[in-house]
């Protein structure tokens, strides 16, 4: 049974500006516990094993109060002398399990510690940091952690970490929980966040030390990220998921060089495979419908407009279409095609397809469709992401994109 409260949508991902090695890096997601199956279950069941290990710890049952992953790729910023409590208004006591996914030590950016009993705030500056004077004072102490490891700390505890200046990431899963007795306060503390946050900033405390991108350059950060770290798997036998993408992109291009919007739809149709980690090499991949095109639309609904989203959304119904409307589509389809269009429930019906018609930005869809087909010739010359990268800003920035929301 689940605790109430429980539903919150939308994974939020925030993004700083690097000198290197890429312009810009994932620095933390959060709010995730309530959109992934597995972190639903690890850390939201009243059965949590996590929430167990914590309880047991601290000395009290406890509950989820917030979660996030702190990515600190290389290069990525650190952060400034604080305590946790004032980023945590909702209730007095908190308690956080760090759990490393990488090796963390002093050349990566590990965590540093105040020694002494805390049991409350610190001089604080109007950022909600630790006051200059006031951390001088404090006897800090570096706590290399090897992933795997576990930590728990209260949010009184004052902490600080540099900047990450190896050549490898500092990954690290943060789960803070309240007692249980105090009731649900997870609900409370992401919708008080998202409408007090300021655009600038990752926490309602300012002690991120790197510099946060939002808006159309937080977009165009959230593709180039994906690209970069799952672009080169196999889309299929001759091309790579970037180079699909690439191709789809070139071929709207041709046809609709004012069209941003049409333009991205087809340079992002399918990164809902990107998303899911889908790939040729990928055992499962083709053998079940984790519908990459409704992943990829609740990817893109909150960074671009209604139209991209849907277009995607749109793209795979679309060859149900053309398969149910011209016989001759189906014989031109690739092997993997036309496996996952019977994964996909196979082609339209008469009914089905006037259903899909009357649906809006249908036809665009087709339109992708048909430019997916062609997009998968081996060794094609075409132009590079960063060439496409214009029009995802233009068609980020005809979207009304929330910062908390993202």
């Amino acid at each position: 049974m689940m605790s109430k409260g429980r539903d919150l949508q939308g994974v939020w991902h925030h993004y700083e500006a690097l000198d290197a090695p890429r312009y810009t890096a994932l620095t933390r997601s959060e709010n995730f516990a309530s959109n992934h199956r597995g972190m639903r279950s690890l850390l939201l069941d009243d059965a949590s094993p996590i929430a167990k290990v914590v309880g047991e710890t601290w000395g009290m049952p406890v509950t989820l109060y917030k979660e996030k992953i702190n990515y600190k790729q290389p290069g990525g910023s650190g952060y400034t002398a604080h305590q946790d409590a004032p980023a945590y208004p909702e209730l007095k006591r908190h308690i956080t399990c760090l759990c490393p996914v990488d090796d963390m030590g002093l050349d990566n950016g590990c965590l540093e510690f105040a020694s002494g009993q805390w049991n409350d705030l610190l001089e604080t500056t109007r950022d909600g940091v630790i006051a200059p004077a006031a951390a001088e004072k404090l006897v800090w102490t570096p706590v290399p952690l090897n992933a795997g490891d576990v930590l728990i700390f209260t949010s009184y505890v004052p902490h600080r970490s540099r900047q990450n200046d190896s050549n490898r990431p500092r990954r690290a899963l943060y789960l803070t929980f309240n007692p249980a007795e105090d009731g649900e306060h997870r609900t409370a503390y992401y919708t008080n966040k998202a409408s007090q946050m300021q655009r600038n900033r990752i926490s309602l405390i300012n002690h991120f030390n790197g510099s946060i991108v939002h808006g159309a350059e937080e977009v165009s950060a959230a593709v180039r990220e994906l690209f970069a770290i799952r672009g080169d798997t196999q889309y299929d036998p001759s091309v790579t998921q970037l180079e699909h993408a690439l191709q789809s992109a070139t071929l709207a291009q041709a046809e609709r060089p004012d069209d941003a919007e049409l333009i991205v739809a087809a340079l992002l149709h399918d990164i809902g495979h990107l998303v899911l980690n889908e790939h040729d090499s990928d055992s499962t991949f083709l053998q079940q419908n984790l519908e990459h095109e409704a992943v990829g639309h609740a990817f893109l609904q909150s960074r671009f407009t209604a139209r991209v989203a849907a277009i995607v959304l749109h793209h795979v119904d679309a060859k149900r279409y053309l398969c149910g409307t011209d016989a001759a589509y189906y014989d031109g389809l690739s092997a993997a095609s036309k496996k996952s269009l019977a994964l996909q429930g196979g082609p339209f019906t008469q009914e089905e397809c006037r259903v899909f018609e009357a649906k809006p930005f249908a036809i665009e869809a087709v339109q992708i469709r048909r430019w997916d087909d062609c997009a998968k010739v081996k060794n094609k010359q075409v132009p590079g992401l960063e060439s496409f990268m214009p029009y995802v800003a233009r068609a980020a920035a005809a979207a009304d994109v929330p910062a908390a929301s993202l």
